[in-house]
């Protein structure tokens, strides 16, 4: 399996139907951190990624694939023996789960587009590079979601502390769909891909949101990487989805 991103809702009719079915399916540490969840929203957040990885690694090759443990949020092991680099994210009604067989560092991070104080928040956590690109770009908003994201997903990727992920410069991601950045020594490739959906907070606003995955850099590929050998990769795969009908 390669890295591929898969999304869904919390409000997405197969998870409606079988949300108990998956509950009662959490391993012993998720189903401690779920009875002592207050928040219905983040026990049904919960559930979803789990409800995700137990769906996409459904195969002839894990017909049972409901003994897992998570490790550090960003190793999954299955049945005691097949790993996979993994990665989580949710954001209101939206969960998406980065998953590859291959032992690298990834990290993805989603959020739901809204108005925010940019000026007051970049200020807080951008570097003087971001912030000076930030005020001379238009559409401010959704590139502050860039950086944003960028940096959740580095935490999520690195295991470092957000306020340690600060201080690394993201400025490069600003007009582009996939850059090259370098976080603690390791150099991450980063993509952002935009999710429009047709779902309604309310009569006034929809259900938008920014999706970031990095994913580091493998040693076969030369570390001199131009912007043309960025602009050749393959986008990676972001799936919603849907349960398939028996």
């Amino acid at each position: 399996m390669s890295l591929t991103v898969y999304c869904a809702y919390i409000t997405d009719e197969w998870f409606v139907n079988e949300y108990q079915y998956f509950v009662q399916r959490l391993n012993s540490t998720d189903k401690k951190r779920f009875n002592t969840m207050k928040s219905e929203l983040k026990r049904k957040q919960l559930v979803l990624s789990r409800a995700l990885i137990s769906e996409v690694l459904h195969t002839p090759k894990h017909p049972e694939p409901y003994s897992y443990q998570i490790i550090d949020y960003r190793q999954l092991v299955i049945n005691n023996c097949k790993k996979y680099s993994v990665s989580i994210s949710h954001s209101q009604d939206m969960v998406a789960i980065a998953i590859d067989e291959r032992d690298i560092l990834i990290g993805v991070d989603i959020e739901r587009i809204k108005q925010r104080n940019v000026e007051a928040l970049s200020k807080e956590f951008c570097t003087n590079d971001e912030y000076l690109v930030l005020k001379s770009n238009e559409n401010v908003l959704n590139n502050f979601y860039k950086i944003w994201t960028v940096k959740e997903a580095l935490t999520k990727a690195t295991g470092l502390d957000l306020y340690q992920i600060f201080k690394f410069d993201c400025s490069s991601v600003i007009g582009k769909k996939r850059s090259l950045v370098e976080c603690s020594g390791t150099q991450f490739i980063v993509e952002n891909t935009f999710i429009s959906s047709n779902r309604l907070i309310n009569k006034n606003e929809c259900n938008n949101f920014i999706g970031t995955i990095a994913y580091q850099l493998q040693s076969a590929m030369n570390k001199s990487i131009d912007d043309a050998l960025l602009d050749s990769l393959k986008p990676i795969v972001w799936i919603n989805y849907t349960k398939p009908s028996h």
